[in-house]
């Protein structure tokens, strides 16, 4: 019998028109999300009008509603049982709702705070470094306070943040140091970094008022690489925010306590590749 994960993407897997095959079947859901967010999540995913879907404050909202969706979608037409799930940065807010800690309406309460409040971060960069194992990169970056490692995601792929000036400037040191692709995001935020702490607090603040359900499986936590404590729980989804997406450890994880599927709910592009390097990785 296979030991099943569903996992979940994070910014960055967006695209116009991701998940419009859901909107006739889920009108109600669509209806409740433009109570909460006073705009249309149809109108937006679908004309992408001023490539709003890249932005943070609309990026965030609409990529974990569709990932809900379509995993809700999945428990409806197929009798599979999951063990654990898991989810890339914003993914791991999916994860909560598909392990049953909050609903769909309360999720996307949660998650369109957190996008307000990470849209307010500016002059922040992050770039992916390709091809340097993360203890090299740890090694570049002592000699620089104004940058951090925000994801470690495999053994040779990490993301760091900082300011765009520091960010830029570092692009030549880390190609000189064997990296073979040094690639600037297109965000505004230094997402997983010390300069989130802030406006994590103020994330932390406002889902006191929420109560929270044990989950109903085990789920992961990008901030420490293991399963959630639910005791922690608040402070952990808070912790998420300024600290380093932990996905290689979170996968590794994974494997050792048998998963021997992988399933990716929702737009999976830029995360079906990452797990592609993971599972190589895992057989070295």
């Amino acid at each position: 019998m296979m030991t099943n994960a569903i996992l979940f993407s994070g910014q960055g897997s967006q695209y116009k028109g991701m998940g419009n095959e859901l909107q006739n079947e889920f009108k109600k859901e669509y209806k409740m999300a433009e109570e909460i967010l006073y705009y249309s999540l149809e109108g937006l995913i679908n004309e992408n009008e001023n490539n709003l879907l890249d932005n943070t404050l609309y990026t965030q909202p609409a990529l974990y509603f569709v990932s809900c969706l379509a995993y809700k979608k999945r428990m409806m037409e197929a009798n599979i049982e999951f063990t654990y799930a898991a989810g890339h940065s914003l993914g791991e807010f999916c994860a909560l709702y598909a392990t049953g800690v909050f609903d769909l309406e309360t999720g996307l309460k949660i998650v369109a705070k957190r996008s307000k409040l990470m849209a307010t971060i500016k002059n922040g960069a992050m770039a992916a470094i390709i091809g340097l194992e993360d203890k090299l990169v740890n090694d570049i970056l002592r000699d620089y306070e104004d940058l951090y490692i925000s994801n470690y995601n495999t053994k040779e792929q990490t993301v760091i943040s900082g300011t765009k000036e520091a960010i830029k400037a570092v692009q030549e040191i880390f190609i000189n140091n064997g990296a073979k692709g040094y690639h600037i995001l297109n965000v505004s935020c230094p997402c997983h970094s010390p300069f989130v702490k802030k406006t994590a607090e103020e994330f932390r603040s406002y889902i006191e008022q929420f109560t929270f359900n044990q989950p109903q499986f085990h789920v992961m936590s990008n901030y420490t690489g293991e399963e959630y404590e639910f005791s922690e729980i608040k402070d952990t989804m808070a912790y998420q925010m300024y600290n380093p997406v932990k996905w290689k450890q979170i996968i590794t994880y994974l494997m050792q306590k048998g998963v021997d599927n992988f399933e990716i709910s929702g737009p999976s592009s830029a995360l079906s590749k990452i797990l592609k390097y993971n599972l190589s990785e895992a057989k070295e």
